[in-house]
């Protein structure tokens, strides 16, 4: 009698607590959700690249797209103005320069921070009107990589030897809040 009116009890309570079976979304979503992954120490994340080849990580925002149709900067069309290797600053809006702890924040989560499911696909939107970058120097002031940020769409695009690290479905979100945080205001609190 005891044991009937413990399965009862227990069914009682996932009914009333709606567990269900889960949908195939649902459970795709739990596989790309964020998490923390890897537990690489900040010493051994600054000697992964491009952390280890840069003297200087900057974040930044500009306003306007920044044309590239006749030639002014050598970047295609909607990213930041650079010229050859170099930022043209005076295109920026903001300019903020990590520190040794905003550093530590960034590479933790490029490198932490990653999704269960290392075989789930990521959707992609399909806008790109970016307002955001890392940008990596090097000790003459010269872009070595970067990381360019739509938040409004969640895509990125890269130089060619950068990336986000490990990938997660939040990871933009979580960037997007590092960004606030560090002080970036534009293409962040507003989307225009």
């Amino acid at each position: 009698m005891k044991n009937i009116f413990l399965k009862i009890s227990v069914i009682i309570v996932l009914l009333a607590f709606g567990c269900r079976e889960r949908t195939p979304q649902e459970i795709k979503d739990d596989n790309t959700a964020c998490m923390q992954c890897a537990d690489l120490p900040l010493s051994k994340r600054m000697k992964l690249y491009p952390f280890n080849a840069a003297t200087k990580i900057q974040m930044i925002s500009w306003g306007e797209r920044v044309d590239t149709t006749y030639g002014e900067f050598d970047s295609y069309q909607y990213s930041f103005a650079k010229k050859n290797d170099t930022v043209c600053y005076s295109k920026c809006k903001e300019i903020i320069t990590l520190n040794k702890k905003q550093i530590d924040q960034l590479s933790f989560l490029m490198y932490n921070i990653g999704m269960k499911d290392t075989k789930a696909g990521l959707s992609v939107n399909s806008c790109y009107n970016p307002r955001n970058a890392i940008i990596f120097l090097d000790k003459k002031g010269k872009i070595l990589e970067y990381i360019e940020l739509c938040f409004e769409c969640q895509q990125v695009r890269f130089s060619k030897n950068a990336n986000l690290g490990l990938r997660c479905a939040q990871k933009l979100d979580l960037l997007k809040a590092l960004f606030r945080k560090v002080g970036i205001k534009h293409g962040i609190l507003n989307e225009k």
